[in-house]
């Protein structure tokens, strides 16, 4: 959650005031929007996003082959593309 939180606070200028999509495969940070009575930190992260209108949607790891492509390599010889 804290390189989400690091990510809009580093990307506010651009986002602020625009309804936007964040895809991650991370399916935990649903609950971002369901919250219910958060403390210490985690109330000051939530926060902090509360101000910026957008939704999570979980995507499978798998299907994210152009984030990690070095580490999800295809493989012609166990037939793994």
């Amino acid at each position: 959650m804290l390189g989400l939180v690091w990510a809009l606070r580093e990307f506010r200028p651009y986002l602020y005031g625009q309804r936007f999509l964040v895809r991650t495969d991370h399916s935990c940070l649903r609950w971002l929007t369901t919250f219910r009575e958060p403390e210490g930190q985690v109330a000051q992260w939530l926060e902090s996003l509360a101000e910026l209108d957008f939704e999570v949607e979980h995507r499978a790891g798998r299907l994210h082959g152009n984030a990690d492509a070095l580490s999800r390599t295809s493989c012609a010889q166990c037939g793994r593309l």
